[in-house]
Order: C-alpha cells, then structure tokens, then sequence
C-alpha cells in the first residue's frame, strides 16, 4: 500500500500543468521550506503536496485546488503549513519561505507568468484560509 501510494502521489504531482511547470512552484516552496528548521524532519513529499496547493492557486485554479485539498485530506497529506510544523500567522518565517522559494535559480521562475512576493503570500494565504475555515 504504501508503495502504491508513493506511486500515485508522484504520478499526481507530476501530472500537473505544463511541460515545465508541473510542479515548479511545489519544489521551489519545497526548498524555501528548509529555511525553517521545524521542516527539516519533514518528507520531501509532504512539503511539495503543501506546493502543489499553492501552485494550484497561483495557477487560478479553483477547482483543483478543491479538489486536491478534499483528496489530500482523506490521504493525511498536509494542507496548511500547521501540518508542517509552521505557524502561518509567523509572517516572518513566511516571508523567508517566500524569499527562498523566488531565489533566481529556483523553478518558481518556470511558470508561464511573472512571480513576485506578493503573488506567493496571497497564493499561501488563500491555502492557509481554506483550513481556518474548518477550525
């Protein structure tokens, strides 16, 4: 099971979006997330899925950003960055997170559009509200 699982969850994350952007930002907030050492006992996998949510956002799609969020769920998958270890009130490690994630060299710059902070923060911010609203 566990094998199929980590099958599955890769063949999900890399079947989103385009060519190079499958999951562009999911890494890049991937490795802006090892800046914070509450991450750092973290899967890999765990803090791209948290990406892969954001990257929905960022990507303006609404409805597989819901849909995503229902299935990681039921898969105990991490939908907030509370389930990372992360308070996402602390708008100072957010903004470290950010900043890591838009470093030249990082594959947030492969998606079809520019990126700035303030694009990555509003799209974090939208993820983190969906599981405030359940509180």
């Amino acid at each position: 099971k566990i094998v199929d699982a980590v099958i599955a969850g890769g063949g999900l994350v890399g079947g989103l979006g385009e060519k190079y952007t499958r999951v562009a930002a999911a890494h890049a907030l991937h490795n802006g997330m090892s800046v914070l050492p509450e991450t750092h006992d973290k899967l890999h996998g765990l803090k791209v899925a948290y990406g892969v949510l954001v990257q929905a956002v960022l990507m303006n799609d609404e409805d597989e950003l819901i849909k995503l969020r229902k299935k990681f769920l039921t898969m105990g998958l991490p939908t907030s960055f509370r389930d990372l270890g992360v308070d996402p009130t602390d708008e100072a490690k957010i903004d470290k997170v950010v900043a890591a994630s838009l470093a030249p060299h990082e594959s947030m710059h492969l998606l079809p559009f520019p990126v700035d902070p303030k694009i990555v923060k509003d799209a974090i911010a939208k993820v983190e509200s969906l599981s405030t609203k359940e509180a």
